[in-house]
């Protein structure tokens, strides 16, 4: 008899952790999206219907999505416009509410790249790399979403700490990069960033932006890729 009562209860279990299997929401479908745009000049940002088909909202409604922007200026902290979309159980919830739901993240991820578009354009200094590193760390303590930062900008760092315009330290780029990176990492030390994806747009429009974007977009590159990120150049 004991041993009935044991096995019916071990079936119990197994039936409930197949029924929690199916009840929590998955949380490796979840994203955080991150854009920098940079607004000291005017550069082409990414094709934002093709961002939107990446959220992957047709196949799995049920999915989080949290999507960030944050202007590239001369100050170190600029005002953030986000669109958040919360995870939700598909078994617990209604379809019809979930849908409005997806239509008002929808709206508000217009609005922010809206607002984000109408900032002004044209800054002497940039402070790119200090937000760059602060917004990367702070993906890398996350450990629930699918993780992506989008940077539009020519990398071109032109703070009171360092300038990237002055030829001594574009020619240390190329023969010392690790000098650059101390200097870099000073300011702001990167953290592990393993799980994270990074996207960096530009499109040059002249001979000697195409020369300083291949030294330091490639610089960039080694750099995250030694602390574990993927890096792609669009």
């Amino acid at each position: 008899m004991k041993s009935y009562l044991a096995a019916f209860i071990a079936a119990l279990i197994l039936i409930g952790f197949a029924v929690f299997g199916q009840l929590k929401t998955p949380e490796e479908d979840n994203l955080e999206f991150i854009f920098l745009i940079d607004k000291t000049d005017t550069f082409q940002t990414p094709n934002w219907t093709d961002v939107k088909e990446k959220f992957g909202l047709k196949t799995n409604k049920w999915k989080g999505v949290k999507c960030s922007f944050i202007p590239l200026t001369n100050l170190r902290l600029n005002k953030e416009y986000t669109a958040i979309l919360e995870p939700k159980n598909k078994w617990l919830n209604n379809e019809i509410v979930r849908n409005d739901e997806i239509s008002n993240f929808s709206k508000n991820l217009d609005s922010a790249i809206s607002e984000i578009a109408s900032l002004p354009v044209g800054i002497d200094k940039s402070s790119v790399y200090l937000p760059f590193a602060r917004k990367l760390n702070s993906l890398a303590e996350s450990e629930i979403w699918t993780l992506e930062l989008h940077i539009v900008s020519d990398l071109m760092e032109n703070s009171k700490e360092i300038s990237f315009y002055d030829p001594r330290t574009l020619a240390l780029i190329q023969t010392h990069p690790d000098v650059i990176i101390k200097q870099l990492q000073n300011l702001c030390p990167l953290k592990s960033l393993r799980y994270i994806t990074i996207h960096i747009y530009f499109i040059p429009q002249t001979e000697k932006q195409d020369e300083q974007f291949e030294i330091v977009s490639r610089f960039y590159k080694t750099m995250l890729e030694q602390k574990g990120a993927t890096v792609i150049i669009n």
